[in-house]
């Protein structure tokens, strides 16, 4: 498992040299951690934090923390309901004047399936957010689809020292203007660590209002189920 850890560092530590680019292409790098509490059959408590820098190691960008409740239908089917709070600084100014910050409430429905070895999940949200800028504050609704793939290479179930290619394609539309603000599409390699932790690197690009986006991203997944054992899946 150390080859494989020595990996992933060096895919990301590659990357170091490309944050040197202008603003125009803005290439970011985002740091992850996403856990999943099992806490019944019916609930889990979702809680994530992530850093996004306009370079590998410095360069603030934004700061996202989410917390919410899964209500799990199925195995195959869940409902969420959270809130987050995310700060936002952009590229040209790191000063108060040009700075967000913001309250988001949250809920989606996920369904996932499985076509032998590939895994594909719908994630459907709503988000309501009320954005400060300075002294003004204003609302903002709007609706996000997602769909995601995930296919193991050397395994043909996911287990621990399993590799994945994962990617994911996310719309983001703005209501009731119906206006599509954001398209995130997204492509890497996941590694699990154990049973209930994975380590994964993507490369993300998305665009929207004129502006092009480029990412890495780094995320730690967590997800431990604390049921009785003779409850465990």
């Amino acid at each position: 498992m150390r080859k494989q850890l020595v990996l992933m560092v060096f895919l990301v530590a590659s990357y170091k040299n490309l944050s040197a680019q202008s603003s125009e292409n803005q290439l970011n790098f985002s740091y992850m951690l996403v856990g999943q509490l099992r806490v019944s059959d019916a609930w889990s408590i979702h809680a994530d934090v992530q850093e996004v820098n306009y370079e590998a190691l410095g360069h603030f960008s934004q700061f996202i923390t989410r917390i919410g409740m899964n209500y799990h239908l199925s195995d195959g089917s869940m409902f969420t309901a959270g809130a987050g709070y995310i700060r936002s600084v952009p590229f040209e100014n790191d000063s108060n004047d040009l700075s967000s910050n913001e309250l988001r409430l949250w809920q989606d429905a996920r369904l996932r399936n499985n076509f032998g070895r590939l895994r594909i999940s719908h994630r459907y949200r709503f988000e309501e957010r009320w954005i400060k800028r300075q002294e003004d504050i204003r609302f903002a609704f709007r609706v996000r689809y997602l769909i995601l793939f995930s296919i193991p290479l050397n395994h043909q179930e996911v287990q621990p020292g399993t590799w994945s290619l994962t990617g994911f394609d996310e719309v983001f539309v703005n209501v009731p203007a119906l206006v599509l603000s954001l398209n995130r599409i997204s492509g890497g390699l996941s590694y699990q660590l154990n049973q209930s932790a994975s380590l994964q690197v993507a490369y993300q690009y998305s665009t929207g209002n004129g502006d092009i986006n480029q990412r890495i991203q780094t995320g730690l997944f967590w997800r431990p189920d604390f049921r009785k054992p003779d409850k465990t899946r």
